[in-house]
């Protein structure tokens, strides 16, 4: 079972937490920084800023074991920006920007031991664009392009470096022509797909 990097949204962790203000560590007629607790180990679990109750600034969340869970900026209650999400054990899960709370432009994520699984792009939240997936020893899984967060055009799959199965895909689905290879390289089968 993969270790899972558990990032809540700022707001649900609020208001899961909000009984949960021990420290002001700053605060103004409109804005106070603060240190949130997490219930069950009572360690310090973020520091957030809220300004007319609504969270701006910097955001940095732990893991209950301590390590870094999340950090970056938030802004009017979303992630805005450059992140970085972690994993239990502290490696980086994954690497990228938000714009009003949605993954957007190029993302890195991990495999929990700290190897590139997967990098490409996000537009409003959703796969967009080309992307590459990787096995857990850095080699290429498989490369192609997303739209609207479905698989679409032209893909390649690899298995032990070599390339296996390549095709299209039309609304996340095989479409037209598949080609299946052998270990060595020649084709073995060709299928045609029904769009």
């Amino acid at each position: 079972m993969q270790e899972q990097a558990l990032v809540l949204r700022p707001s649900e962790l609020l208001q899961e937490w909000k009984t949960a203000l021990k420290d002001t560590l700053f605060q103004t007629d409109d804005s106070v920084w603060v240190v949130l607790y997490h219930p069950a180990t009572q360690q310090a679990s973020a520091y957030i800023h809220l300004q007319k109750n609504t969270l701006s600034g910097y955001w940095k969340a732990y893991h209950p074991n301590a390590y870094l869970q999340a950090q970056g900026y938030i802004r009017e209650g979303e992630k805005q920006g450059w992140w970085e999400e972690y994993y239990e054990n502290g490696q980086t899960a994954s690497l990228g920007h938000y714009a009003k709370g949605q993954k957007q432009g190029y993302w890195r994520e991990f495999y929990p031991q700290g190897t590139l699984a997967k990098e490409g792009y996000y537009h409003q939240d959703q796969k967009s664009g080309w992307w590459m997936m990787y096995d857990q020893e850095g080699h290429l899984e498989a490369k192609g392009r997303y739209l609207k967060g479905e698989k679409d055009g032209y893909w390649h799959f690899f298995s032990q470096r070599k390339l296996f199965q390549e095709g299209f895909f039309c609304d996340g689905k095989p479409c037209q022509w598949w080609k299946i290879y052998d270990t060595k390289g020649n084709i073995v089968q060709l299928l045609e797909k029904n769009s």
